[in-house]
């Protein structure tokens, strides 16, 4: 059940549900120090919103789960981890690959009350951490607006934002960790509401969730009006040509263009398809998708309100707000299990190399296993940004690839190893770099494929700002 501070201070201890990973003392402190409520093992409530969105993590217990009500709630919190050892996450949206969004007898401190949107004068929004991308897709897109985001619905802001955050407008507008304009955190060295100072910031961009815990974003937006959107598939027969010219042209695509490769296999034959959106309609939109395109396809072209585009690219047409968000929050949305890493694409693939590439799923679809490479176009405004001001390295590639294979629990074992044969396939293509933002849990150069020659600048300001090591987890700055 919940324990608040005015519960504690009543003398209501007793109400509190034994725990069986640590001492209820740490605990109460806790929740005393805290005005928002502090959910332990055997509420309902703890039961609801324990779960994170991967699967392979759904037997994670942590001994609490606090929901801070603003910044000083968040530093108060903090503070008593700090005097008592609380091992501690910082949760957003719940989505990270490996788990890191949740701690096995620690204490998750979950954002999600933390979700104010404050529209600016200038058109750039102040979101709040807690905040999952439909929530503020939804706010801005009444007023024309739009902050760089992805397409999955209940995926939170700030951690998408803070590993980079590729979205179909990046492309035009330069990627989410490029439209941080500040950042409000707690300070880890005075354990105090702070606005993140130049270095801070330059680190958050690309880099961040790891050097602090940051409790709101200053975004750029951007205008939004009607888009084109736009299904291609093909013959399976054609995979290698179709991947060979999707990586010849994606990248010097329109700036407006945006697209995705998807080439996968699961309980039906192997598929490959090319789909994205044109922020725009009309002959220019036709023009661009079709000089993307390889002739022959089966094409759906459309055009919508860019609300119902967003929609439409994260399953959620139909739906309510309300309906588009976990189920844990009383939506429809559920969890997945999956593997999962990613790999990038730097130059122009020739007939063998995009041979090698689909070569990868028919050997997945011979054991009759889920995989799923998605190869997002990289180009435009990503390459233009300028890269000094962030921590983000991935400039100048033709695209990102997700690897992804889906399943139960049982078929993770033969999904990791999906995953791991394909990051080594795909390594060479793109000087080994992956995406921080689709973590790899068996990815051992992870320290250089994520931030290249930056990692060491970044370990010293996560020592210089962490100096209690407070936010700690697999592939943290530092670890």
């Amino acid at each position: 059940m919940p324990l608040t501070r005015s519960q504690l201070l009543a003398g209501a201890a007793a109400v509190a549900v034994p725990l069986r990973t640590r001492t209820p003392a740490p605990l109460a402190a806790l929740a005393a120090a805290m005005r928002g409520p502090v959910l332990l093992p055997g509420s309902a409530a703890y039961a609801r919103i324990r779960p994170v969105f991967n699967g392979r993590y759904a037997g994670v217990r942590p001994a609490a789960i606090a929901q801070p009500l603003d910044a000083r709630d968040l530093a108060a919190a903090l503070k008593v981890a700090r005097a008592r050892g609380l091992a501690v996450r910082v949760r957003a949206g719940g989505h990270s690959y490996i788990g890191a969004s949740t701690v096995a007898g620690g204490v998750v401190l979950d954002l999600r009350k933390l979700r104010g949107i404050q529209v600016l004068a200038d058109g750039s929004v102040l979101a709040g951490a807690g905040l999952r991308q439909i929530e503020l897709i939804s706010a801005l897109a009444g007023r024309g607006r739009a902050v760089v985001h992805g397409s999955c619905p209940t995926v939170g802001v700030a951690g998408f934002t803070l590993g980079g955050g590729y979205g179909f407008d990046a492309r035009r507008y330069g990627l989410a960790c490029d439209t941080l304009l500040a950042a409000h955190v707690v300070d880890l060295r005075t354990l105090e509401p702070a606005r993140a100072d130049a270095d801070l910031l330059q680190g958050l961009r690309g880099a961040g969730a790891s050097l602090a815990p940051v409790t709101s974003l200053h975004l750029r937006t951007h205008p939004v009006g009607n888009v084109t959107t736009f299904f291609a598939t093909y013959p399976w027969s054609r995979a290698a040509e179709i991947v060979a010219a999707f990586t010849a042209r994606c990248a010097s695509a329109p700036a407006p263009l945006a697209a995705i490769c998807s080439v996968s296999t699961g309980s039906r034959s192997a598929t490959i398809e090319v789909f994205g959106q044109y922020l725009g309609t009309g002959p220019a939109a036709g023009k661009a998708i079709r000089a993307l395109l390889e002739p022959g396809a089966t094409l759906s072209q459309n055009t919508h309100p860019y609300l119902q585009a967003q929609l439409i690219f994260a399953g959620c047409l139909g739906k309510t707000l309300a309906q588009c968000r976990p189920q844990s929050e009383g939506g429809t949305l559920g969890h997945d299990t999956f593997a999962a890493g990613s790999a990038y694409i730097g130059h122009a693939l020739g007939t063998a190399e995009a041979r090698k590439l689909v070569g990868v799923i028919e050997t997945r679809q011979a054991a009759h296993g889920s995989g799923v490479l998605l190869l997002d176009a990289q180009g435009g405004a990503i390459d233009d940004a300028a890269g000094g001001q962030t921590s983000f390295i991935h400039r100048n590639m033709r695209s990102s690839v997700q690897i992804l294979s889906y399943g139960s629990l049982a078929a993770m074992p033969g999904a990791q190893h999906f995953v791991d044969t394909a990051r080594a396939a795909l390594a060479p293509l793109g000087k080994g770099q992956a995406y921080q933002n689709y973590p790899d849990a068996n990815l051992a150069s992870w320290r250089t494929a994520y931030y290249g020659s930056r990692y060491a600048d970044l370990v010293t300001l996560k020592h210089e700002r962490d100096p209690y090591r407070l936010l700690h987890f697999p592939q943290a700055i530092g670890s």
